[in-house]
């Protein structure tokens, strides 16, 4: 069977499909293990073959959760179809096929592949829910709940302020509170494409999960989560790849079809999908967030059982909702790591331009001081940055560092930035132009604070930015506060009134 037909799975059924194929060849053994080929580019060297999972972070060949594999030679597989890498964007979380050479991963990417986790409008009975800090948005597709965060998701078409209930839209990102019974499962998004306003009878959507209350006969059909899939094998284009073309309950598919109302499918395509990644594959990669955690020696990642004793770093401690990477080997189906990192929290900081030097390939972002002053933080730009604009059409396309206006107090433009801390500066992964906000925010590292008292302010420092913190005006999350050096914290400066600028005074301080 040739991999290329069978590779149009979700990433994790894709990369379990990678583990039981050799690219290339055309025909696909079984069981799982690292495996060789016949060399990358046609050589004839023997190739050991590793296996990863994670989100693009960026290109100049492929970045995955930073990591970078040369994609010269590499076969890109993008929703079913042979393709190039331009078909890739930031954000989607996709699945490599990686030589390793004595267990170690080379950097040479064999195969990318990518299929979004699901695609359909969003509910409006359900709606959009915000969080308790405006900085992340709830929703539901066919049932599946959705989280989109205002930096860590990236919009295609649409943006964190512009999405709303009936939009069509793909979702890419992290599998959280999967339950293997029923097949279903949160998103955390890690990117979100704006497809199309729904239009019933015509709008093209994608689910999968476990069949439910099967039907034979005419009608056919079945359901997904409380969604009507209907089946006519008559249609001349329907198609259905499951062993000896036989539906049931419990198998695991994914749906292609066209959406006919709220809650029914016409179903175009039916393909069985395998979510396990075998019992025994040499040299796997996994990037996500753990979900649910026992103990470290038992927590999951996107259903993936994991085992890390040994492998935690001191200090560390893991537990549900965390983000991590972690490397090892996978023995009787569960994951044995070697390796895992935490995914640490990114400085952030959401104020107004001060100065942009498009040459120098960085701007400034301005803080002001109680005194009337104010000092700025430099945040640095690199080909892997991502820009985006929340304020309206961009002239001329794409949007960029050149777009950016810089000015005294308030008269540049207003910006939320995420990204690494490199020398007292931020290297930027996302810069998002947005309205006006009537507060500043920095999220960073503590790197001096002295308590306030009753008659004596404190301060914070964070970033290089000195914040005042006076009792009666700074609150504190949780109270009374437990703030160290190299904690990771949220400030918030918030406007006297409108038309004035923050003052410097932390109004607000959140541990993280």
């Amino acid at each position: 069977m040739n991999l290329i037909k069978l590779i149009h799975q979700t990433p994790r059924a894709a990369l379990a499909m990678v583990i039981g194929c050799i690219v290339f060849v055309s025909g696909c053994g079984g069981g799982g293990g690292s495996s060789e080929s016949a060399g990358i580019g046609g050589t004839g060297a023997p190739v050991a073959r590793g296996y990863v999972q994670g989100e693009v972070t960026g290109f100049g060949s492929v970045f995955v959760n930073q990591d970078r594999f040369v994609t010269a030679n590499s076969t890109f597989i993008v929703d079913g179809e042979v393709l190039d890498q331009s078909a890739l964007a930031v954000g989607m979380v996709v699945s490599l096929e990686a030589e390793t050479e004595n267990g170690e991963f080379t950097g040479e990417a064999i195969t990318v592949v990518y299929d979004d986790e699901i695609q359909g409008p969003i509910d409006p009975t359900f709606g959009i829910q915000p969080g308790p800090d405006g900085t992340q948005i709830t929703f539901e597709v066919f049932g599946q709940r959705i989280t989109i965060d205002d930096t860590g998701t990236r919009f295609v078409g649409t943006s964190f302020v512009d999405i709303k209930p009936n939009d069509v839209v793909e979702i890419s990102g992290f599998k959280t509170d999967v339950d293997k019974v029923s097949g279903t499962y949160m998103v955390s998004a890690t990117y979100v494409k704006y497809i199309e306003d729904l239009s019933l009878m015509n709008s093209e959507v994608e689910l999968r999960g476990i069949i439910e209350n099967y039907t034979a006969g005419l009608p056919e059909f079945f359901e997904i989560g409380g969604i009507r899939i209907d089946v006519d094998r008559g249609d001349p284009d329907f198609e259905l790849e499951v062993p000896n073309g036989i539906l049931e309950d419990d198998l695991f598919v994914e749906v292609k079809g066209i959406i006919q109302g709220a809650t029914t499918i016409e179903a175009k395509k039916i393909e069985l999908e395998d979510e396990d990644l075998g019992e025994e594959v040499d040299d796997v990669r996994l990037q996500g967030i753990i979900s649910p955690y026992t103990s470290d020696s038992n927590f999951e990642i996107d259903g993936q059982v994991i085992n890390a004793v040994g492998a935690v770093p001191a200090g560390v401690t893991l537990g549900e909702g965390v983000e991590v990477e972690v490397e090892g080997d996978i023995v009787g189906g569960v994951l044995f790591a070697d390796e895992l990192e935490i995914e640490d929290e990114k400085p952030e900081l959401r104020s107004f331009i001060s100065s942009v030097d498009v040459s120098g390939n960085w701007f400034e972002v301005d803080f002001p001081f109680t005194t009337g002053l104010s000092t700025t933080v430099v945040v640095n730009i690199d080909t892997q940055t991502v820009f985006e604009d929340e304020t309206g059409p961009v002239i001329t396309p794409p949007f960029s560092l050149d777009d950016l206006v810089g000015g005294p107090g308030r008269t540049g433009d207003f910006v939320r930035v995420e990204g690494q801390e490199v020398g007292g500066e931020i290297l930027a992964n996302v810069v998002k132009r947005v309205a006006p906000d009537d507060k500043r925010k920095l999220e960073g590292v503590v790197e001096a604070y002295t308590a306030s008292t009753i008659i004596v302010p404190g301060s914070i420092t964070v970033l290089g930015i000195t914040f005042q913190l006076v009792d009666g005006i700074s609150d504190y999350d949780p109270d009374p506060p437990d703030i160290e050096v190299d904690d990771f914290v949220e400030i918030e400066d918030e406007d006297d009134v409108p038309a004035n600028p923050a003052d410097g005074i932390a109004d607000e301080v959140e541990e993280k």
